[in-house]
């Protein structure tokens, strides 16, 4: 048997003589540097010192090596964890800290050669076909590029060049050994095109393709421009970009004819000097040449005296003469000339094939030829090769379409014939269909055989017919949801893009219609100020409730004491022809009085409809209403001193229009025209305008809305109470002042001239304004000013009406807020669900560690560590899920006493001994409703945080009691009510906060601590759990002197014996155990765990095998354990399958974090258990035992 080589490097004479003893008889040990690379060295084993002194070896070593990892161990005290290794993490693959135990020794060793193993069998098989591919890439990007190179990219990140053409080395200078001694390929970038190079870089690390323009500085200094395309190779997995090919145009001269920097003499110098191409300048008069280039001078064979003055002709240059007759028509013509083909003679009577590009232009009032000529002759020799790279965009194509896989959008592909021939996994999913064979090759009508139906056809038809790209927004009905597509069309057919975007518009609508009935609401309120009789306030109330309301139809309908009917007095939105269709309403006749207008007017309150089709109710006109297409109604009673008179009926085409927010304005609007009506009858009756006057002036007086009238002066006369309340002057404070002094500065002159402009010709104005008040408040009001005439038509008054608008601010701004804490959930399912998939394998083998070490053994004490830290990784995904979906737990009654003790406990082992802990738990007769997972959230942030601000020590005091909370006390803090509450307060000595951010810290992701230290989120999560409970949390604190948070949760009596939280000895036994994870580290985990407890475990990483198996001996198998997301198979397909084989098997499925399951889906799927990731041995043990017993 071939030993495996160890090379142990460790300089400390007594670690180093130990691990030579534990290793010897299981590993060849070398101790010598110098055998580096003469041996096949398997590990590495070092310490401290060796990395000091050997770390540059083992780098290259690592950087060269063709195998894809050589695992190095480090050997270290807890003290240099923390000090000096960071400096050498790049080469360092697993650390042990100090004082060593031999079998942690071996373990380590052992996963690492494990690791080694398997990296070998991963590389081996496509190394030589990489190394044929890169020749291959590299000859012909020699041939058809300026420049290319390639990069090989580390484990740790870092760029490694492979190799790069000549023709770079040649252009700029340096070397790839000496660009990476210069500090790699960064050091040659213009300092200011380093964010773009970075960002260039950063796209191809995330395994998209790019192309980039930035400049390169050479060897001596000059600047060039390069235009980059660069191509990522991933790894086997498509994990990690492991390559990076390239291929660079140099784009240098382009880019300053481009900026036609020729008006320059300095920079025309440079450019016609240092171009790779031919340049030449003649005089468009004679023909002659005034000046050429070196590369001219170079390709042709003449000399500089030989060219000046003389002709092309005269050189014999044209093989034919033609060509230049040709080239002179278009160039007086066209007066430019780009890329025209052409023979050229040299002076040794050669002839090659040139693309020249020509333009006249001006010099000192002269017309001259501007010609660039660039020989062709190899691009001629290799357009053969050119078509080989076809290959490559093949390539390129593969790459694009796993783009597609991974993005959120669906993405489909029809050809002219309107036939799928390519959808990503996100619109097979939006289609509602299972796999992509389902859809390939069908057409659309196949799809959506509705006719008329189909989406986003017109808009494709429309984007094939013009080749342009259209994007829109549309409503799909079938599905009842809206998209938005971008459609992109081609000759062999179109490309689409979609979103579900129905949250958004949901979003908008209701936005829409908040705005929608404030409109309506200011509307008729200005109306009635201004209406002077009864007829006009009804028909403008119609006109405005179908203008500005946007409903279908509005009515007002009279109640005929005499006839005992009610009768259409005014409308809109419909013609007279269709309102005498409908049948007369008989208010004592129980067949025609159950619709909303006679119920409205028989009971006094408004009667509603939301769904017409629905209600059989209201027959006989149910059949007109939905003929002239209404689906909803509303008819609110109109009164004069309580008396109901009529009602105003308003009809939408929308099903379920009305909501109760809506339904609320509309019934303070009907208000507001019944007062209207009340003050017109009072006008009626009395004929006098001095009561005229008091009534309108009572009207204002008492309205919500903020009302003034000043005079042709604009000087303050009349301020109403909600102009008072509003901003908060009383009129003396007014009396010669205008209405400047609400100024708050936040409009600017052209504002305001807009509006005096406005009032001046006679016109009202409306619109919004910012205000202040006079305690200095800004104040959004939506406003409206009215000019008042006199008899000759001169203005005297104006009268302005303002309406407080933040209500609608703050609709907007909680809409944005739900909107950022849907996004934030989501990531933080994705979060969850790999996070705990890693910590599983973690807490498994550091419980199944533990539990085969002896008794009080010191790694004990260290994989303790280890598995309080997974748990507090855990709770830290917990904590972002609980804040982001706000998520709540089942609550019960808790010993809050026993459950506090053990939070300390387990924090006790985490917090440094120079901290002193203090532990005040006074007994309690009381105790609260709550989750025991919340109040360890509310312990362990309290507390973490008090320690962490006393980095040199201090003492932490954790206090528990029961309080009394008084009416005064609890009228100081929001959400607390009085009576019996437990008080829980944390007090450190620490630091403490400083006042300029203590009204931040428990704002969401507010953080003081530096990067990767904190999440801003403890405080947010407690703050919100403590709000849940209907409690209370205040803090005090002093800078220097320390910090107390104090919280107050609701006390009950205690009335039942608390669950006390133990952990039992859970039995094993000796049944058959299917276990399936695509995971092969959880794998084994598990299966050593079930061994462990004496079960006979059969173990699958891939589902179609563990299912063929069950088929095979479906009796054999006593329980299924199965992971829920798995490649080829998911969890809930495969106990589908088994379920179908044999019934009777129990299943317990595992999951890092899933919202899909609730207790509907779970009984669906034969799922008799769901056990959360990552899950210790007791919880899966413990469920074990529940199914088989």
């Amino acid at each position: 048997m071939r030993l495996e080589k160890v090379l142990n490097l460790i300089h400390q004479s007594g670690l180093r003589k130990l691990v030579d003893e534990v290793l010897r008889k299981r590993y060849l040990l070398i101790g010598d540097i110098s055998l580096f690379d003469k041996e096949d060295i398997h590990l590495v084993v070092i310490d401290l010192g060796g990395l000091k002194t050997h770390y540059e070896t083992i780098k290259q070593k690592k950087q060269t090596l063709q195998q894809a990892f050589l695992p190095c161990l480090a050997i270290i005290s807890r003290e240099e964890l923390h000090t000096e290794l960071s400096q050498f993490s790049s080469v360092v693959d697993e650390i042990l800290v100090l004082p060593l135990e031999k079998v942690e020794l071996l373990i380590r060793v052992k996963t690492l050669l494990n690791l080694y193993q398997s990296s070998l069998s991963l590389t081996s098989a496509v190394n030589e076909e990489l190394k044929i591919s890169e020749e291959r890439y590299r000859y012909i990007s020699e041939l058809v590029t300026d420049y290319a190179y390639a990069f090989r990219i580390l484990p740790d990140g870092s760029m490694y060049g492979e190799w790069v053409t000549e023709s770079f080395v040649k252009v700029f200078g340096y070397s790839l050994d000496e660009i990476s001694a210069r500090g790699g390929w960064q050091s040659m970038v213009h300092p200011e095109d380093l964010p773009i190079a970075m960002y260039h870089v950063q796209k191809l690390l995330q395994g998209e393709k790019d192309v980039c323009e930035m400049r390169f500085v050479t060897r001596s200094g000059e600047t060039r421009w390069l235009r980059d395309y660069a191509v990522p190779q991933q790894d086997a997995e498509g994990k990690r970009v492991v390559r990076i090919y390239g291929a660079s145009q140099d784009i240098t001269i382009e880019k300053q004819l481009r900026d036609q920097l020729q008006e320059s003499e300095a920079r025309y110098r440079t450019i016609f000097s240092t171009s790779p191409d031919s340049v030449l300048l003649t005089r468009l008069d004679d023909g002659k040449i005034v000046e050429v280039n070196q590369a001219f001078l170079e390709t042709t064979g003449y000399s500089e005296e030989e060219c000046l003055g003389k002709t092309t002709l005269e050189l014999n240059i044209w093989a034919n003469e033609e060509d230049r007759e040709k080239l002179i028509s278009l160039l007086q013509e066209h007066q430019e000339v780009n890329n025209w083909e052409s023979l050229f003679r040299m002076k040794d009577g050669s002839v090659i094939p040139c693309l020249v590009s020509s333009k006249v232009i001006n010099l000192d009032g002269t017309p001259h030829f501007l010609s660039v000529v660039r020989n062709i002759e190899e691009l001629k020799q290799i357009q053969e090769e050119r078509e080989r790279l076809l290959q490559e965009a093949t390539a390129s194509r593969k790459l694009l379409l796993e783009t597609f896989e991974r993005i959120s959008d669906g993405v489909l592909a029809l050809n002219n014939e309107w036939e799928f021939t390519y959808l990503n996994s996100r619109a097979i999913e939006m289609l509602h269909y299972q796999t992509r064979e389902d859809l390939l090759g069908k057409k659309l009508e196949d799809i959506f055989p509705e006719e008329g139906v189909i989406p986003f056809y017109p808009a494709a038809q429309r984007a094939m017919e013009k080749l342009q790209p259209v994007s829109l927004e549309e409503y799909y009905s079938p599905w009842n949801r809206w998209f938005e597509y971008r459609i992109y069309p081609a000759q062999q057919g179109v490309t689409i893009f979609f979103t579900d975007i129905t949250d958004r518009k949901n979003a908008e609508v209701e936005l829409h219609k908040l705005n929608r009935m404030y409109a309506f609401i200011s509307e008729i309120n200005q109306m009635i100020v201004r209406t002077e009789n009864r007829d006009e306030l009804f028909r403008r109330t119609c006109e405005i409730a179908v203008n500005q309301g946007e409903f279908s139809m509005s009515w007002i309908v009279l109640r005929d004491e005499k006839t005992r009917t009610a009768i259409p007095h005014v409308w809109a939105g419909s013609s007279k022809e269709e309102i005498e269709k409908i049948p007369t309403i008989k208010l004592d006749d129980s067949r025609f009085n159950r619709g909303p207008v006679a119920q409205a007017i028989l009971t006094g309150t408004y009667s509603l409809i939301n769904d017409i089709e629905s209600a059989s109710y209201v027959d006989p006109w149910k059949d007109d209403a939905l003929r002239l297409g209404y689906q909803s109604v509303i008819a609110l009673p109109l009164k004069i001193q309580d008396k109901v008179i009529g009602a105003l009926g308003l009809f939408s085409s929308e099903k379920h229009f009305f909501d109760k927010e809506e339904i609320q304005l509309l019934v303070e609007a009907s208000n507001d025209i019944s007062f209207a009506l009340e003050a017109l009858e009072l006008q009626e009756q009395k004929r006098e305008a001095e009561k005229q006057q008091e009534l309108l002036a009572t009207a204002i007086e008492n309205s919500s809305e903020a009302i003034f009238i000043t005079d042709a002066n604009n000087n303050f006369l009349y301020i109403n109470k909600g102009f008072k309340d509003l901003y908060g002057y009383s009129l003396e404070e007014l009396t010669g002042k205008s209405p400047g002094i609400l100024k708050s500065g936040k409009h600017d002159v052209e504002f305001f001239q807009q509006l005096k402009q406005t009032l001046q010709a006679g016109k009202a104005w409306t619109g919004h304004f910012v205000n202040k008040s006079k305690d200095g408040d800004f104040i959004e009001v939506f406003a409206s000013i009215t000019p008042i005439l006199d008899a000759e038509g001169n203005i005297s008054h104006y009268v302005s009406v303002h309406r407080d608008v933040s209500r609608e601010q703050e609709i907007e701004r909680r809409i944005e807020q739900n909107q950022r804490l849907e996004a934030i959930g989501t990531l933080a399912g994705g979060i969850a669900h790999d996070f705990n998939n890693l910590l599983t394998p973690i807490v498994g083998y550091g419980e199944l560690c533990k539990s085969l070490l002896p008794e009080g053994s010191k790694l004990q004490g260290f994989i303790e560590q280890i598995l309080i830290a997974a748990s507090r990784a855990s709770e830290l995904v917990n904590q972002i899920l609980s804040f982001s979906r706000q998520t709540s737990r089942e609550r019960s009654e808790l010993d809050i006493e026993s459950l506090i003790k053990e939070a300390l406990k387990l924090l006790r082992a985490a917090i440094p001994t120079t901290i002193e802990f203090v532990e005040d738990i006074q007994p309690l007769s009381s105790t609260i409703i709550g989750s025991p997972a919340e109040i360890h959230q509310i312990i362990m942030n309290l507390c973490t945080n008090a320690y962490q601000a006393m980095p040199n020590g201090g003492t932490l005091t954790v206090h528990l009691s029961e309080v009394e909370v008084t009416s005064e006390f609890a009228s100081t803090l929001p959400n607390l009510l009085p009576g019996r509450h437990i008080k829980l307060a944390i007090k450190d000595t620490g630091m403490g906060i400083p006042d300029d951010i203590i009204d931040k810290i428990f704002d969401p992701y507010f953080t003081t601590k530096g990067d990767f230290q904190g999440t801003g989120l403890g405080l947010a999560v407690v703050h919100g759990i403590v709000t849940a409970y209907n409690g209370a949390i205040t803090v005090a604190s002093k800078p220097g002197e320390g910090t107390v948070f104090t919280v107050y949760l609701p006390a009950i009596e205690k009335k039942t014996t608390v669950k006390e939280y133990t952990t039992d000895v859970i039995p094993g036994g000796n049944e058959t155990i299917l276990f399936v994870d695509d995971e092969v580290v959880i794998i084994e985990m598990v299966g050593k765990m079930l061994e462990h407890y004496g079960y006979k475990v059969i173990t699958f990483s891939n589902p179609l095998l563990a299912l063929d198996y069950i088929k095979n001996s479906p009796e054999e198998i006593d329980l299924l354990i199965t992971d829920m997301t798995m490649p080829k198979l998911t969890g809930l397909q495969l106990v589908k399958e088994v379920h179908n084989l044999r019934s009777d098997i129990p299943v317990i499925l595992c999951t890092g974090f899933s919202e899909q399951l609730n207790d509907e889906k779970l009984q669906g799927n034969n799922i008799n258990k769901v056990l959360y990731k990552p899950f210790s041995h007791h919880d899966l043990a413990r469920l074990i035992r529940e199914l088989l017993d």
